[in-house]
Parts: structure tokens; C-alpha cells; sequence
């Protein structure tokens, strides 16, 4: 057994120079398995796709906010399978990055941490190992019928979240369910050219970079109120997101929900301390809104502070789309709800009770988040 290291970024050696070369061989198998994937890594893989008879399988991690529609559409274009793995939680997800040749002599095996992505295979710093396996001997041999074993046991003992998807119809149901997303819709996009924070003083890594090919996607327009799907788990919280407050169970008010037939709700939610340690009458004015331009725009109440807040609204691990809300602000010190202590600033849904208004959130918690470097946020609803 031969190992050689990947130091991709460091060095001159990628994980997409490797991978190419196993198309050269004449008969065989190919078993990619990633976490994540985009259409631009398929699509600089499909001309080899195309040219080979060997037999090509595809495992691929769904619900973890990456891997598109886009992605497994350029795979069944080609004679490859393609399985997905869904855990079926957002908070546990498929994450192996390997990829292997074998036939009846040898086998190249790549383990590291390059997902099936432009970044994971050429651009960003990874790190993995190459390992050439001589089949006539047996510990060789006993490691590669352990690595094919734990596919073979991932189909048969998790067939319910295993699926082999053959048809654009598949991937519309997969979409149309939260499971994948849209390259032409992304919300979280790369923040690190923001002007905000500390990334502005950081000069960037000259690393080893080979582009794999340059693909004009046209992208299409999208309406905001038009379903998005965006599955937000915990790195991407980590990564892209700053929490900011949290309520206690939401109720039938909060919701807009009627409590009986003919009652009217008021379309709004007052901004109150939740589970969070804040000041209700200060803090969404002062620090979590307080970078959006505040406007009085209503003469007969001078009182009264508007902003709109651009937000993306997310039930239960999905997102439902991109509202644009308004929050007002009561500037008054002297009633006798401000010498209370009660909050003084109200979020209006408008045009997202449509989303919110359903009974099943009921007794959810409603957890609000900055998109790290803008003045964009998410609203997660979970039960």
C-alpha cells in the first residue's frame, strides 16, 4: 500500500488532478461519496463521464443547505447512480468525502476533506491522502472490502433514507420538500468581502490554485415571495450567522393566528425579552436594529420610529421565502406602559402571515439571526 499526501492549497497537488486520472483506466468502478455538492465540480467531471465505460456511483449528503438541484441534474444527464443520503434531521448529516477507482488489480483511494464542490476540489486549503492499493495483497485487499462494505451496508440497513434518484421529477420532489437547494437562489452567500469587521485588514492566502473550467450559468430571476429552500444547520449558523434574540413559546397573538371565527388579529408581535437577557424597551432600537435607517413617517403619531427589516423566514429546518417587515419603535418616556417596563417595539408581519399564520407553529420558538457583515437577517421558527 502507497500513500501519498494531498496538501491542496499548499501545494501544487488538487484533489481534481487525481480524480481525473481515474478516469483513464479502462474498466473498473468509481464510487464518489461528498457531503456536499455543486453543479460546476459535475459539470467539470462530465466530459470524463463521457468518455468512460467504467461504472460510476455518486453518494451525496441532502438537507445540509448545500447540495443542489442543479448538481444531481448534471448527474443523471450521464450514465451514472446516484444515491442520496438523508438523515432525515438537520442537525446530524451525511459528511464522508471519498472518492475511489477499484478493478480486479488495484484500487486509488482518496480520503481527506474535499466535498464535490469548485472550492473542495481545487480552490480551498484541504487536506487528504491518496491510497493505491495492490489487491494481491491481503491487507490490502481486507481495507478495500472494508470501505466498499460500509456502501453496501449504508444501502441495505438505511433504505428508507438511501434513495436512488433517476429522474428530474425526483429532484423537483426533493426540492419542492426542503431537501436541496437552488444555485440561483442562494441566501447565504460569501460574506468574507464584506467592508464590515475585521476581514477588510486580512490579506489573502496565495495558495496553489488550478480553476477547473469557467461555466456561464444564467441565472434566473426570482420572485421574493416565490418558496425557497434553504436548509440552515449548524455550521451554517456558526459560519454565517450572529443570534440575536429569542422568544419564549409563540402563541395564538403572536402568530396572527384568530382565536375564534370573526376575530381579528392584529398582523403584529410585540418585540418582548423572551429567553434572552435584554432590556424589552431598548434593546431591538439600540443594538439589534439599530444599523437599519429609522424614519417617522407618520405625521399624526411624530412618535412613532419605522425600518424596514429584510429578513428570511424559516418553519422548521425550511425556508419559505424573503420578506421585506417592518419594525415600529414607541420613542415615548412618559406613559404609563413605558414606566411598566413594557417593550416598546412591535414587528409587523404584512405580507409573511401567510407563512406564519398556521396552527403548527403554535408553541414554537422563534430564534432571529444577523447574516454576519449585512443588514439581512433569519427568523427561524422550530417546534
Amino acid at each position: 500500500m502507497k500513500t501519498t499526501l494531498i496538501g491542496q492549497g499548499l501545494t501544487k497537488l488538487n484533489h481534481f488532478s487525481i480524480i481525473k486520472d481515474f478516469f483513464n483506466e479502462a474498466e473498473g468502478k468509481i464510487i464518489i461519496s461528498s457531503a456536499y455538492a455543486n453543479s460546476k465540480a459535475i459539470r467539470a467531471l462530465s466530459n470524463h463521464f463521457k468518455m468512460t465505460s467504467l461504472d460510476i456511483t455518486f453518494f451525496l449528503g441532502v438537507r445540509n443547505g448545500v447540495t443542489s438541484k442543479q448538481a444531481l441534474q448534471e448527474i443523471i444527464k450521464t450514465k451514472a447512480n446516484l444515491y442520496t443520503i438523508d438523515t432525515g434531521k438537520i442537525s446530524v448529516i451525511y459528511h464522508p468525502k471519498n472518492y475511489f477507482f477499484y478493478n480486479e488489480k488495484l484500487a486509488k483511494i482518496v480520503i481527506g476533506s474535499a466535498n464535490l464542490t469548485e472550492g473542495g476540489l481545487t480552490r480551498n486549503i484541504e487536506t487528504g491522502v491518496l491510497i493505491e492499493v495492490d489487491r494481491s495483497q491481503e491487507e490490502d485487499e481486507k481495507f478495500l472490502q472494508e470501505l466498499i462494505s460500509l456502501y453496501d451496508r449504508l444501502r441495505m440497513d438505511f433504505s428508507n433514507n438511501v434513495i436512488k434518484i433517476e429522474t428530474n421529477e425526483d429532484i423537483e420532489m426533493y426540492y419542492n420538500n426542503g431537501i436541496i437547494e437552488d444555485e440561483n437562489n442562494r441566501i447565504f452567500q460569501e460574506y468574507g468581502n464584506s467592508k464590515q469587521g475585521s476581514v477588510k485588514n486580512t490579506t489573502p492566502m496565495k495558495l496553489f490554485y488550478e480553476p477547473i473550467g469557467v461555466y456561464k450559468q444564467q441565472k434566473k430571476k426570482v420572485d421574493i415571495h416565490k418558496r425557497v429552500v434553504l436548509t440552515i444547520d449548524s455550521q451554517l449558523k456558526t459560519e454565517y450567522l450572529t443570534k440575536l434574540w429569542e422568544t419564549k413559546p409563540l402563541t395564538r397573538r403572536d402568530l396572527s393566528i384568530p382565536a375564534s371565527k370573526g376575530s381579528h388579529p392584529t398582523g403584529s408581535m410585540l418585540l418582548k425579552k423572551g429567553n434572552s437577557d435584554i432590556d424589552q424597551q431598548t434593546y431591538f432600537r439600540q443594538e439589534a436594529f439599530a444599523d437599519l435607517p429609522w424614519v417617522r413617517s407618520d405625521s399624526t403619531h411624530d412618535y412613532l420610529e419605522f425600518a424596514t427589516l429584510e429578513c428570511t423566514i424559516v418553519t422548521n429546518g425550511v425556508s419559505r421565502g424573503e420578506y421585506k417587515l417592518t419594525i415600529k419603535n414607541d420613542t415615548r418616556t412618559d406613559t404609563k406602559s413605558y414606566r411598566q417596563k413594557q417593550a416598546t417595539a412591535t414587528l409587523l408581519w404584512g405580507e409573511a402571515r401567510e407563512v406564519i399564520s398556521d396552527e403548527a407553529l403554535l408553541d414554537a420558538i422563534l430564534r432571529l439571526y444577523r447574516v454576519r457583515g449585512t443588514n439581512n437577517f433569519v427568523m427561524e421558527f422550530s417546534n
